[in-house]
């Protein structure tokens, strides 16, 4: 804001002294007075238009509230990261720092959502690449019979696993890892039964996923 200033503290002078000189030829040129004024308003309405309004200070406010809390159907992080849609019949157990827990089923399904430092390899993911590449991979996964698989691993922005669908091994969808703002994204689906996952609740769940 300083170096925008000064810049246009050199434009008034420069444009003072050529109204100076204009007085001098023509006596109908428009006074270094009127210019000034000009420009001093012209400033106090650039910096009226910098200075945040009310709301939205009182936005910002209210985000940084409502972390950790379900409102209105939506979860937003406690670390601010992403929000995420609470699907019906699923309820938030914690929200520490950088990971969250929700149960459903009564219990019987764990929803654990966490955020980390992104040390993988993993490109930053922007928000409509991942919605594409999501329903692209669900599609295939989905067509498997909801097998163990691991889903297009060679992706430099995305990774989409799925493992432990049988009696001796409780269900574990690690859905993804979405980079976003040096962040990792990780979403993770347990249960004890041996059947497959709601896969309705848990495509809800991950395709309200905004970050």
């Amino acid at each position: 804001m300083k170096s925008k200033f000064m810049i246009l503290f050199a434009s008034v002078l420069a444009v003072s002294t050529i109204g100076l000189a204009g007085c001098a030829s023509d006596g109908n040129a428009t006074s270094s007075t009127d210019i000034n004024s000009a420009a001093v308003s012209e400033t106090a309405s650039e910096a009226t238009s910098l200075t945040p309004t009310e709301d939205a200070v009182s936005s910002t406010a209210s985000d940084n509230e409502h972390r950790g809390e379900i409102i209105n159907g939506v979860f937003t992080s406690t670390d601010g990261i992403y929000k995420i849609t609470v699907p019906e019949g699923v309820t938030l157990l914690t929200a520490a720092d950088t990971t969250t827990v929700f149960t459903a089923n009564e219990g019987n399904t764990t929803i654990t959502i966490s955020s980390e430092v992104n040390n993988g390899p993993y490109q930053d993911l922007k928000q409509e690449t991942f919605e594409t590449i999501y329903s692209q991979l669900y599609t295939e996964y989905a067509t498997t019979g909801f097998e163990s698989k691991v889903i297009d691993e060679k992706r430099t922005d995305y990774r989409l696993s799925f493992t432990g669908k049988n009696k001796e091994t409780p269900l574990q969808v690690n859905v993804f890892k979405a980079m976003t703002n040096q962040r990792a994204i990780t979403i993770q689906i347990s249960s004890p039964q041996d059947n497959q996952p709601d896969s309705t609740m848990m495509d809800t769940l991950i395709r309200s996923l905004k970050f």
